[in-house]
């Protein structure tokens, strides 16, 4: 094929081809070293996140060495002992804990008075208090952490919203209790709340 001015159309069109072949290429590499460079990125932060989380679960079976730690978890079902267990020589130290998910569990295992989780509800301070000194006294530790809380989807009846939580502390010299409010999904809730629990029971030492 050839235009009237001269150019020979497939000729052109063969070049155009070279052309586009060769970006082409080009991009693919580019493209395939920008996933190169986020996947490092993400390897990078999820290393520093993992090595940070160890790091406070190391620093909480360090400072306790001598005492020993239980807990009373609902809302993470058990998260924070899974957390510590995963440390060796963690046994020293953590004795085991009470998976609270249903007001039954806390008031028939950790003797959390009826009327209180009636008034209250279970997403309150004072049940917090009740579910760790009641672990404590159970399990017959040194320290006891426990946390109690709304991670989704939806609230309670109390009025409490989606990341309420309440965390308390006891030991033989002083209980303490606080309320959060975490924001994002289920498992940021859950997540935010085990980190917490752990540093409330860092700063009681």
């Amino acid at each position: 094929m050839v235009y009237s001015n001269g150019i020979d159309g497939r000729a052109l069109l063969d070049e155009i081809s070279k052309i586009i072949d060769k970006a082409a290429e080009q991009y693919k590499e580019k493209l395939a070293s920008n996933e190169d460079i986020s996947q490092n990125i993400v390897d990078g932060v999820e290393l520093v996140l993992e090595s940070s989380n160890t790091s406070i679960y190391s620093e909480v079976l360090n400072c306790l060495k001598g005492k020993t730690l239980v807990t009373a978890e609902s809302l993470t079902g058990g998260g924070i002992g899974a957390a510590l267990t995963a440390i060796p020589g963690s046994s020293d130290v953590y004795k085991g804990g009470v998976i609270c998910y249903t007001n039954w569990v806390k008031q028939t295992i950790l003797g959390v008075p009826e009327e209180m989780l009636a008034q209250y509800g279970a997403v309150s301070e004072p049940v917090a208090l009740a579910m760790a000194s009641g672990a404590r006294k159970l399990l017959q530790a040194d320290v006891a952490v426990s946390v109690t809380g709304l991670a989704g989807p939806g609230g309670d009846e109390y009025g409490n919203p989606v990341g309420t939580v309440c965390i308390g502390y006891a030991d033989a010299q002083q209980t303490e209790v606080k309320r959060f409010v975490f924001s994002g999904d289920r498992e940021a809730v859950r997540s935010q709340t085990i980190e917490a629990a752990l540093k409330m029971i860092l700063i009681n030492q």
